[in-house]
């Protein structure tokens, strides 16, 4: 998620001929593979989050679905160029 993000601010920045003026993030050191499921005691893995019967043990799930504006910006838009958000 956060690569596609990036490049899509890259990309609204170069069209608008604009620069950002903060860029601010949080995050941890910490990759979704399936050792790191096994650790977190889940048996994925599972297609997507959202759908997941998992989600409430992973940490990293993330529910675009239960965030209207979420939903409006990512989930509602796969029909349209087949991107899936939430993997």
């Amino acid at each position: 998620m956060i690569h596609k993000a990036t490049h899509r601010f890259d990309l609204v920045n170069w069209w608008l001929g604009a620069s950002p003026e903060m860029v601010w993030a949080v995050g941890k050191r910490e990759f979704s593979t399936p050792a790191t499921a096994r650790r977190l005691g889940l048996q994925g893995p599972h297609e997507l989050c959202h759908t997941c019967p998992e989600k409430a043990a992973c940490t990293f799930a993330l529910d675009l679905a239960a965030s209207p504006r979420l939903k409006q910006l990512y989930l509602d838009q796969e029909q349209h160029d087949g991107c899936f958000r939430d993997r």
